[in-house]
């Protein structure tokens, strides 16, 4: 309608106005705690005047653009071009990853550090007598639940994984 596109041009969208917020909350905490680093564990790097260090976890934005609305594809490839642009070291986790920052963004491989995911020991599938407290507390049942820690957009497709439990 009408006014809705008139709403869009005249109010920021709430992904902008949210970006804004980060940044105003990280520069106070910056300033605050004195910080010599600034790392970005995504493809989001704010401008901040401290070294940044950012985290490339994939380019599914390039491999799979369907999987993300126009306006929040060019809004990842400006953002993306500054964080690999500003950051002084670009940690990748995987070969994979590193590879593709190089041949499509140019990233200078001196600049790319690999850090594979690891997971600590203390995560581990644990018997039910270890779990029985906490998830009565919780209502849940041992092996009869999921958690799900991510965002939730369609490229995540969460219904797949609800319809496999079944």
């Amino acid at each position: 309608s009408t006014l809705s596109a008139l709403t869009k041009r005249l109010l920021p969208s709430p992904y902008r106005l949210k970006r804004w917020v980060e940044r105003r909350t990280l520069v106070a905490a910056i300033r605050q705690h004195d910080s010599d680093v600034y790392h970005e564990p995504s493809l989001w790097a704010h401008p901040i005047d401290r070294p940044t260090v950012m985290t490339l976890h994939d380019l599914t934005h390039i491999h799979y653009p369907q999987t993300q609305p126009a306006d929040r594809l060019q809004a990842i490839e400006q953002s993306l071009k500054y964080s690999l642009a500003s950051s002084r070291r670009i940690l990748c986790v995987s070969e994979f990853t590193a590879t593709q920052a190089v041949q499509h963004y140019g990233v200078d491989r001196e600049r790319i550090c690999l850090t594979p995911l690891g997971v600590s020991p203390c995560f581990r599938p644990h018997l039910a007598e270890e779990t029985a407290l906490l998830l009565q507390s919780l209502g849940l049942t041992h092996r009869r639940f999921l958690l799900f820690v991510g965002t939730l957009e369609p490229r995540k497709n969460i219904e797949l994984i609800l319809q496999s439990i079944h």
